[in-house]
């Protein structure tokens, strides 16, 4: 901190860390997103839902390479 009570320095300190929530909470809704989709088409009768699964998993994969960007610090070594 530079100079004493700076609200700028607050603020995007305060900024930093609701992006690091943000990037956070995007992960997970995409995750279990995802994770739900695929488990449904297992269960759905019909087998069409089923040749989604691999195409699913890929937007997942990169949905979540682009959330880890939110925050500006790329964090993902590989795929998830």
């Amino acid at each position: 901190m530079q100079n004493a009570y700076d609200l700028k320095e607050l603020a995007e300190s305060l900024k930093q860390d609701g992006l690091k929530l943000s990037e956070q909470a995007l992960k997970t809704v995409i995750t279990k997103t995802f994770d739900w989709a695929k488990e449904s088409a297992k269960l759905s009768a019909t087998p069409f839902d089923d040749i989604a699964v691999p195409v699913l998993e890929k937007v997942r994969d990169y949905a979540l390479e682009k959330v880890d960007q939110v925050d500006g610090v790329v964090e993902a070594v590989g795929k998830k």
